[in-house]
């Protein structure tokens, strides 16, 4: 709700967390988020936006499964629904009511928080943290471990730094990732 307010010129927070009116669409969308990182060429798990039950599993038989059903604003690990075949979206044919939910791959590996802080889309600082507790299957953290910045691989400076003019970023963002299991990458799913 603050994003989306008409800030006047001299009233607007300094350093909130988007820098522009046009990275909005992310703020608290799933599928706005998925759109803006494939646009930034940001690796992102493959994904569908679905309308529809039919919608939803004509996408996941393209994708492959297993993955993913997130409905659009929801947050928590809520609204997050793994499926590994036809009969998981069957089972859920009631989420597709009302919204359109995002259709994502689901990535093997290990999640990541690389949270950061930007100013005006530079990286300024972010932690580097392996996601060892959930609460839940797809909940927030509440164990991790950190790692000090010489331990980091160099690519994920240059991802990071990719990513705050991507989405407009100009405060803290708190992001998360995947880094695969197969050794293909990190795959951004949250920020």
């Amino acid at each position: 709700a603050l994003a989306a307010l008409a800030w006047p010129p001299e009233g607007r927070p300094r350093h909130f967390p988007i820098g522009t009116e046009k990275a909005l669409g992310h703020v608290y969308s799933k599928i706005g988020l998925s759109l803006a990182l494939s646009a930034a060429r940001i690796k992102t798990p493959p994904f569908r936006v679905a309308r529809t039950h039919a919608m939803a599993i004509s996408a996941a038989r393209a994708i492959g499964y297993p993955v993913l059903i997130k409905i659009d604003a929801s947050a928590g690990g809520e609204g997050v629904y793994e499926c590994g075949g036809d009969a998981d979206l069957v089972a859920r044919r009631h989420l597709f009511d009302a919204r359109p939910v995002l259709i994502q791959k689901k990535i093997q590996g290990v999640e990541l928080d690389l949270s950061a802080i930007y100013f005006e889309g530079e990286l300024v600082h972010f932690s580097y943290s392996t996601i060892e507790r959930t609460r839940g299957p797809f909940g927030p953290s509440d164990v991790r471990s950190y790692y000090p910045s010489p331990l980091v691989e160099p690519d994920v400076f240059a991802e990071l730094a990719a990513l705050g003019p991507a989405l407009g970023a100009d405060g803290f963002v708190s992001i998360g990732c995947i880094a695969a299991a197969d050794r293909s990458g990190r795959y951004y799913i949250e920020a």
